[in-house]
């Protein structure tokens, strides 16, 4: 049989193209620029006549996730460039440095025609060491992007980062409180995305997004969402396991700590799950409406907190929770389960 290539999850552009704080909803694992771009149509397994029945492969994009055509331009742009590429092109021809040089044409054409295309694969990632810094020594700062390419400039002062900014070229190190903007520029000093911030105090790297707390143990699935079918912005989003509402704080200092604060939001839980129903983790609630159960280091260990939820049909849908905690020393994860 003739065929065209679409596979998942490799070529299903609803998947998220990175793992960066602010990529909009999609599907989890990240398939980003540089896996799409190594994508091979024929598979190495054909042998000559077989693979003369390949046609070609295209792109899916899933939209029960993306409310607006904002999302589809921000999941398709540039991927789409690098699958037509590879398409098009035989594997001797295909150049990813060569690439990813071209790429900056090609934003400007997005910018002329109102595309909304993503600068994922650009983005500069600013990663600090959050158990050094809340221990009190120095916070080390290194900047990176995906794709490894153009060059990375930051301030500490507040201000926009430009080409006359300093040049970022090996971790450095800053004393709290401090900002860290970052921008990544192309040759001729062009975004080649748009800066990102990082605020660098106490409470914020006492601050965990949701998108950041991996799911419990058991179960890989993952979502980001938005609480809207409605929504008109790319953000916020929530990452979601629809099987398991349970998730993990990573492993923090938790000395000098004696509350826990959570701001939530109540999804709406309309996901045709067919014969996976079965897999759903349901647990008994003992307040009317639930609650939110924190455990320490694992989802079995010791109950630190039992927050109640507020009844839904007279609450907001955003909603903040809030209960002390027993002292502890050391680092540990907390387990939340509502």
């Amino acid at each position: 049989h003739d065929v065209v290539l679409a596979p998942a999850p490799q070529l299903y552009f609803d998947q998220l193209q990175s793992a960066n704080p602010d990529e909009t909803a999609g599907r989890i694992p990240v398939q980003d620029l540089a896996t799409v771009y190594a994508f091979e149509p024929v598979p190495k397994q054909l042998d000559a006549a077989q693979a003369a029945h390949v046609l070609g492969a295209q792109a899916n994009v899933w939209t029960e996730h993306m409310p607006t055509m904002k999302h589809v331009e921000h999941a398709v742009f540039p991927r789409m460039d690098a699958l037509s590429e590879v398409d098009w092109s035989p594997a001797s021809a295909r150049d990813w440095k060569g690439f990813l040089a071209r790429l900056p044409a090609q934003f400007a054409r997005y910018r002329a025609q109102g595309i909304g295309y993503a600068d994922s694969a650009f983005a500069p990632q600013i990663t600090v060491d959050r158990d050094a810094a809340l221990r009190g020594g120095p916070v080390r700062v290194t900047l990176s992007d995906q794709v490894d390419a153009g060059v990375i400039h930051y301030t500490l002062d507040g201000s926009l980062p430009t080409s006359a900014s300093p040049r970022y070229d090996t971790p450095f190190d800053v004393t709290l409180p401090t900002t860290v903007r970052a921008v990544t520029l192309a040759a001729d000093s062009t975004e080649l995305a748009a800066p990102r911030q990082r605020v660098l105090d106490r409470a914020s790297l006492l601050t965990i997004s949701g998108n950041a707390m991996p799911n419990c143990p058991g179960s890989d699935f993952r979502l980001r969402v938005q609480p809207m079918p409605d929504a008109t912005s790319l953000a916020p989003v929530y990452s979601i396991n629809v099987f398991n509402s349970c998730q993990l704080v990573p492993a923090a200092p938790l000395d000098r700590l004696g509350a826990i604060h959570v701001e939530a939001v109540r999804l709406e839980r309309n996901y045709a799950l067919a014969h996976d129903q079965k897999l759903v983790v349901s647990r008994p609630h003992r307040t009317p409406f639930g609650e939110l159960v924190v455990h320490l280091d694992s989802c079995t260990g010791p109950e630190l907190a039992s927050m109640p939820l507020p009844d839904p049909a007279h609450s907001a849908r955003r909603f903040e929770l809030a209960s002390p905690l027993p002292a502890q020393h050391g680092s540990h994860t907390l387990c939340l389960i509502y």
